[in-house]
């Protein structure tokens, strides 16, 4: 009976954090629920990111230095409570094998990001109560992990790679918790769903579970014998995130089909395009002149209503002279002051009057085709958004239009689709066709926070429509051309991650949507590199500051490149596929890229506003009829 003493440590952490994430996520955000976020403007956060790396790679070298220390103790107190709480026969043996490597990143990294970011002492204590609560969840999942391989005859691998998933896992769940106490977030989003599809939920999860259970178990235990259970494996749940990650996708695109659009007979509908403008005047004239060749293209009625935020250059008069040029689109200025993207949006959105509309940023170039598939999506009643292809402006010279190229191809070419067949798909504002009567009714586009556009296809799959993603329709986007710029935008983008899990917080199994479960996974991806962009770089500590034998390296070495490997092999073949082959050349850009983006997640992590204490949002009483029931 003993047993039952870790599984309640692990039972009342876990819940704890569980009850703070459902208790006081939202708390400060004095909007309505709906369509208004109100929440302290964002700081920002190079200084504490820098901090955060450098103290991972020093937490990496005083680890690597006195790995004995670290390691031995923490060996022999799994060992201790293992015989004396856990008492299975057998468990001994498995216990010496646990590397408690990833347990102790996990903690330093949860550690420094309490001490690091700017916060209230309020926010610290709680950080340091979560941090506790980590290690003796851990602690605990270690032991009932132990005595489960031992009861089951695992082998000392199986052992080894439950401990590194729990820690792993643990930590992420301890991150979403100290985050949902600590930092203002805004209020979930009050309109109940109408339709419950729990199976797609249930089938992606066991699809999830299997493949990280299945995949990363293989892979674990490859590397293992390969390293012959070497000092530091516990690097290889780091490393084995790409494959196990590329494993998913292909089980996924297997295991359903694709949704097909509808034929259409007829003239084609009219089409309104609504488009936010704020000091656009370097782009929007092309912006403009592209969509009016597709609409030429498309034969049906194309509206174009600019939506200007208070612009300070030239952008109101060029597109009063692209009004004028225009052929085939009718464009419409819609003037306003300056309230936001968000605000812009929801003015032009207002004044549309056609059934579709599609959103398109002003500085998006898209192909003569854009409009042409659309009619026979939305033929199908259960279809609520359309994406596009997007594909960088090749017209832009800076390396980082390279790497875009390859994280479109990986996104949009393969990672998307994976998600569609399950309706996990989240539409980016780039290009967004939609439904205006559904939208309006479900409080058109949120603002006051960060991812307006996944926003909306969240709410319109409470109402059970679909979001589908067509890679008929190509557009070509911009991408930023300095560094400063391109880190500030993945800023952004990750902060849009903490603000929509936390918008569309389910609290029922209704509510439990594929789109939900793939959005946890990216909020899971965006606290996991508060640790993956210094793995290589601790790895690499680690190599050359143990102990090691001749052999070693060079095993090391093939681990490594195995781990990146994965990641560059399937773009490769994406990039072939798709007919890139010109770029192959630069698919080392991949690498750094990829770096540069990790330095703009953490960026958003730390850049959300922090509680100077424990508050309660005043609820807002809201109807089904305010809120627009779907008919």
């Amino acid at each position: 009976m003993l047993v039952l003493i870790p599984a309640a440590a692990v039972l009342a952490v876990l819940g704890g954090g569980l009850l703070a994430v459902l208790a006081h996520a939202g708390d400060g955000d004095r909007g309505d629920g709906f369509r208004h976020v109100e929440l302290p403007a964002p700081k920002r956060s190079d200084a504490r990111v820098a901090t955060f790396l450098a103290g991972m790679v020093l937490l990496s070298v005083a680890i690597a230095r006195g790995y004995p220390l670290f390691v031995l103790p923490l060996r022999h107190l799994l060992f201790s409570l293992d015989a004396q709480v856990v008492g299975v026969v057998g468990a001994y043996q498995q216990t010496r094998f646990l590397d408690p490597l990833v347990m102790g990143l996990v903690s330093g990294s949860l550690f420094l990001y309490v001490l690091i970011r700017r916060q209230s002492f309020f926010a610290l204590a709680v950080g340091l109560v979560f941090v506790a609560g980590y290690l003796l969840a851990t602690f605990s999942l270690g032991l009932l992990e132990v005595a489960a391989a031992a009861w089951l005859a695992l082998p000392a691998n199986a052992a080894y790679f439950l401990f590194d998933l729990g820690a792993l896992l643990t930590g992420v769940a301890t991150m979403i918790g100290l985050v949902a106490a600590t930092t203002y977030l805004p209020a979930r989003f009050r309109i109940p769903v109408q339709v419950s599809r729990l199976w797609p939920f249930l089938v992606m999860l066991l699809l999830l579970l299997s493949v990280v259970a299945g995949a990363g178990a293989v892979f674990h235990f490859a590397a293992s014998v390969l390293l012959s259970l070497f000092p530091f494996g516990g690097f290889l749940m780091f490393l084995a995130l790409p494959a196990i990650f590329v494993v998913f996708l292909l089980l996924g695109l297997a295991s359903q089909r694709k949704i097909r659009p509808f034929p259409v007979a007829g003239r084609p509908p009219q089409l309104d395009v609504i488009m936010p403008c704020y000091n656009e005047e370097a782009q929007i004239a092309a912006t403009l002149m592209a969509i009016d060749a597709a609409a030429g293209e498309y034969g049906g009625m194309v509206r174009v209503l600019v939506a200007d935020d208070g612009s300070t250059d030239r952008s109101v008069e060029i597109v009063d002279q692209v009004r004028r040029r225009a052929r085939f689109a009718v464009v419409e200025p819609v003037p306003g002051p300056h309230a936001g993207k968000a605000g812009a949006l929801n003015r032009a959105l207002e004044a549309a009057t056609a059934d579709i509309v599609v959103r398109i940023d002003a500085d998006i170039i898209v192909d003569n085709g854009v409009f042409k598939p659309l009619p026979g999506w939305f033929e199908n009643p259960i279809v609520g958004c359309v994406g596009a292809f997007d594909l960088p402006n090749f017209s832009l010279p800076a390396w980082y239009t390279k790497g875009r190229l390859f994280e479109c191809l990986f996104n949009f070419g393969f990672s998307r689709l994976a998600y569609e067949r399950f309706d996990g798909n989240n539409i980016p504002g780039t290009f967004q066709a939609f439904r205006r009567y559904e939208a309006l009714a479900l409080g058109g586009f949120v603002e006051g926070m960060n991812g307006e556009d996944s926003d909306l296809t969240f709410n319109l799959g409470r109402i059970g429509m679909l979001s589908v993603l067509d890679r008929e329709i190509v557009i070509y986007e911009d991408v930023p051309q300095s560094l400063a710029a391109l880190v500030e935008q993945r800023t952004r983008w990750s902060r849009a991650a903490f603000h929509l899990g936390f918008r569309h917080l389910p609290y029922n199994f209704r509510e439990m949507t594929p789109r939900y479960l793939i959005q946890l996974r990216f909020l899971a991806i965006k606290l996991t590199s508060s640790l993956r962009p210094a793995s290589l770089v601790s790895a690499l500590i680690f190599f050359s500051l143990l102990p090691r034998t001749p052999f070693d390296l060079p095993r090391i070495l093939v681990l490594i490149g195995g781990a990146v490997v994965v990641d560059l092999a399937a773009v490769t073949v994406l990039t072939l596929y798709y007919g890139f082959w010109r770029f192959l050349p630069w698919i080392w850009l991949w690498i750094p890229f990829q770096a540069v983006r990790k330095v703009g997640i953490l960026g958003g992590i730390f850049s959300l506003p922090t509680r100077p204490r424990l508050e309660v949002r005043p609820r807002h009483r809201q109807t089904r009829a305010t809120a627009g029931a779907h008919p």
